[in-house]
C-alpha cells in the first residue's frame, strides 16, 4: 500500500499540484468570504439591536460582546478581517448625530485604516464625513447612523403621549375638569413625582394612581427613559372656554444642530 501512495505521488505531475493547491486556496478564501458575510450580519443585528436599547452605539466589538445579553456575538468578533468603527457628534445643520460600522474586510486588498479612510458616497472619512459609504469591492459592511432613527423616535414618542393624554380626556368627560393633583394652575411636574414613584424608567413596574387615573410606567416615562412632564396649564371652570387646559411634555433622543433635545408634547384644553 505504501509503494502504491508513493508511485501515485511520482506519477503526479507539477501542474496537477500547482491546480490542487490553487483550487484549495480558493476554496479556502470563499470560504473565510463567507465567514466574513455571515458574521457582519450577526453583528449587524446585534449593534441595532444594542442602540434600540441604550440609545447609541458600543465603543467597541468588545464593549458590546460584554455587555450583559450580547455575550452569544462574542464568535463573530473573532473572524479575521472583522473591523468596527464608532464616530461622532457629527451635524448636518438640522441634526447632532453619530455613526457606526462593522466591515468584513478582504485583508489580502486592503486594511481597516484605508477601508474607513476611503469614502464612495462622498468627501472625508468615516470619522469625519457627514455623509459616508464603504467600498463593497473589498468588504461586506454595515453602517448604522442615529439620524435614520429620530422620525421614529419621535413618532413613538407622540403616540405614547397621545395615549396617556386619552387617559386624562376620560377623566374630564367624567368629572368636567382635569385633575391638579398637588399642582397649583400653572404649575408642572413629573407624572412620576405626582404618583409617589421616586424610582428610575429602569426599574419601573406596576401601576399608579392619579387622581383616579391609572397609569403605568409607560405613562410616566418615555420609550427611552425620559420623565413625562405634567403641565397643570389652567384649571377651570365649567362652561367658560379654555379654562381647562393640560399639556404632556417629554424630550426625545434626537439632539439638534445647536445642541438640545428635541421636545415633544400633547395638549387638550376645553
Amino acid at each position: 500500500m505504501h509503494l502504491l501512495m508513493i508511485m501515485l505521488a511520482m506519477m503526479m505531475t507539477t501542474p496537477l499540484i500547482a491546480r490542487i493547491a490553487t483550487e484549495g486556496t480558493q476554496l479556502l478564501r470563499t470560504h473565510m468570504a463567507d465567514a466574513r458575510r455571515m458574521s457582519v450580519t450577526a453583528l449587524a443585528n446585534e449593534i441595532d439591536r444594542y442602540r434600540r436599547r441604550y440609545n447609541a452605539y458600543p465603543a467597541s466589538l468588545t464593549a458590546l460582546v460584554t455587555t450583559p445579553g450580547f455575550e452569544h456575538a462574542r464568535a463573530h468578533i473573532t473572524i479575521p478581517g472583522l473591523n468596527y468603527a464608532m464616530a461622532g457628534p457629527f451635524s448636518d445643520g438640522t441634526w447632532q448625530y453619530t455613526r457606526a460600522a462593522v466591515a468584513g474586510i478582504d485583508v489580502r486588498r486592503t486594511d481597516a485604516a484605508i477601508f474607513f479612510t476611503g469614502n464612495t458616497c462622498g468627501s472625508g472619512s468615516f470619522s469625519t464625513a457627514r455623509d459616508w459609504c464603504g467600498a463593497s469591492d473589498v468588504a461586506t459592511w454595515y453602517k448604522s447612523e442615529l439620524r435614520n432613527f429620530y422620525i421614529g423616535y419621535m413618532n413613538n414618542g407622540r403616540t405614547q403621549l397621545d395615549t396617556t393624554l386619552n387617559k386624562f380626556i376620560g377623566t374630564w368627560n367624567t368629572n368636567g375638569k382635569f385633575p391638579a393633583g398637588s399642582l397649583s394652575v400653572g404649575g408642572h411636574a413629573s407624572l412620576a413625582s405626582l404618583v409617589g414613584y421616586a424610582g428610575n424608567a429602569a426599574n419601573c413596574s406596576g401601576m399608579f394612581n392619579f387622581s383616579g387615573i391609572p397609569l403605568g410606567c409607560e405613562d410616566l416615562y418615555t420609550p427611552w427613559g425620559a420623565p413625562v412632564v405634567y403641565n397643570y396649564i389652567a384649571g377651570g371652570q365649567i362652561g367658560i372656554p379654555d379654562t381647562n387646559y393640560i399639556a404632556l411634555l417629554a424630550v426625545t433622543p434626537n439632539v439638534y444642530a445647536g445642541g438640545g433635545f428635541q421636545p415633544i408634547a400633547a395638549e387638550m384644553h376645553y
